[in-house]
């Protein structure tokens, strides 16, 4: 039988120090170097007792095995919340030791992110294999996962077809963000996107916009940062904008829900909200899948995008016929069944479709270029 797994769940990026340097890292040379050590961890076990739940507490980075002190640090978590953890498996010693003092109980997920480097890669490919066996040998529940660049697909089947051979999955991560002026996941090609037809739940994490969608950010959901900021959600280095500027009750960070609702000092009932509210971010890169109350035709909007990146084309399409079915205004979902018709060799229809999507919003550009264009690409927007 499954543990129960908690259904709150807190993001603490605990720092961005780490000992790789990744091509496709979101984090400068200088912030990988950085010690973010301003928030004691009692406060915020302090906090989380205040709020009489139980967590899921999120280890990301940087390296989490990388920090001082983390072992201590996950022994004091796990005596009544869950942890799970973002890490390159490198650390052989701590994660050993790591493996002997957490019960596995308590980690519901280790999310073990295979990085490819030019130095001594045939010595890393091993230690990772190695440490995977043995954490599942010891009970944790462990998911290995290499990012895909347009660059590195064929790296992930060599990768895939060696871990096989250790009775290791490797799930492909598409790559969010910009990569030679185009916008990825979704400038990825049909004989790209083959590569996360090999494993189902590979798509589940793609980015989506989920503005002014109801989500329980702020009250299952929190990010908590470094100087011990309390925000809804978000996934931007929040230090990295704050260096300057004095934080206030109710700021908006750029791009993501970065809304500040307090500090773990607070009151969790004074600050926490009570009932999910709408989606302030462009773009969800991360949580949205789990914390976002979809409607219907917005549920099936987004298992039709999913479909859709792993080539999927006929279930895309009855995804986004349902999504036009229960709302006819629905741009994004006619925009994407026209790109999805594009794909299935039906010129007309797809055609059809781009005409309706731009007729419901003539100022999308994406919606104009599609018109014509030879390599049509989908809307993100969940709402519309």
């Amino acid at each position: 039988m499954m543990n129960e797994i908690y259904p709150n769940y807190i993001a603490w990026r605990l720092s961005y120090q780490c000992n790789y340097r990744c091509k496709a890292c979101f984090f400068s040379e200088d912030a990988l170097k950085s010690v973010h050590s301003g928030l004691d961890p009692q406060e915020l076990l302090n906090f989380l007792d205040r709020t009489e739940k139980k967590w899921r507490i999120g280890i990301s980075g940087g390296e989490a095995f990388f920090i001082k002190d983390f072992l201590e640090l996950a022994e004091k978590i796990t005596r009544i919340h869950q942890l799970e953890i973002n890490t390159n498996l490198s650390l052989t010693g701590k994660i050993n030791e790591f493996s002997e003092r957490i019960n596995p109980k308590s980690v519901p997920k280790l999310i073990a992110t295979y990085h490819p480097l030019d130095d001594g890669e045939r010595n890393r490919r091993s230690t990772f294999i190695q440490n995977y066996m043995n954490l599942t040998k010891k009970g944790f529940t462990t998911e290995a996962v290499f990012v895909v660049t347009p660059e590195r697909i064929d790296l992930f089947y060599e990768l895939s077809d060696e871990f096989k051979t250790y009775d290791i999955s490797l799930t492909p991560k598409p790559f969010r963000g910009i990569w030679k002026g185009k916008e990825y996941p979704y400038a990825f090609d049909h004989e790209a996107r083959k590569v996360f037809a090999t494993v189902p739940n590979s798509t589940r994490r793609i980015p989506l916009n989920y503005q002014g969608v109801l989500c329980r950010a702020g009250s299952s959901c929190l990010r908590i940062h470094n100087d011990g900021t309390i925000t809804r959600c978000g996934e931007l280095p929040y230090e990295d904008y704050i260096v300057n500027k004095q934080v206030h009750l109710g700021d908006t960070m750029p791009t993501a829900e970065n809304t500040v609702l307090g500090f773990v000092s607070s009151s969790p009932q004074e600050i926490l909200y009570s009932e999910a509210r709408p989606c302030k971010s462009s773009m969800c890169t991360c949580f949205g899948r789990h914390f976002t109350v979809l409607s219907s035709d917005q549920k099936n909007f987004v298992k039709g995008m999913r479909n859709f990146m792993k080539n999927e084309y006929l279930e895309a399409k009855n995804f986004f016929l349902k999504t036009i079915e229960e709302n006819p205004t629905h741009a994004s979902a006619h925009n994407n069944l026209g790109v999805v018709y594009h794909y299935l060799g039906q010129s007309i229809l797809a055609k059809e479709c781009f005409q309706k999507s731009l007729t419901l919003n003539s100022r999308s550009e994406l919606f104009k270029q599609n018109q014509n264009s030879e390599q049509p690409q989908l809307t993100p927007d969940v709402l519309q």
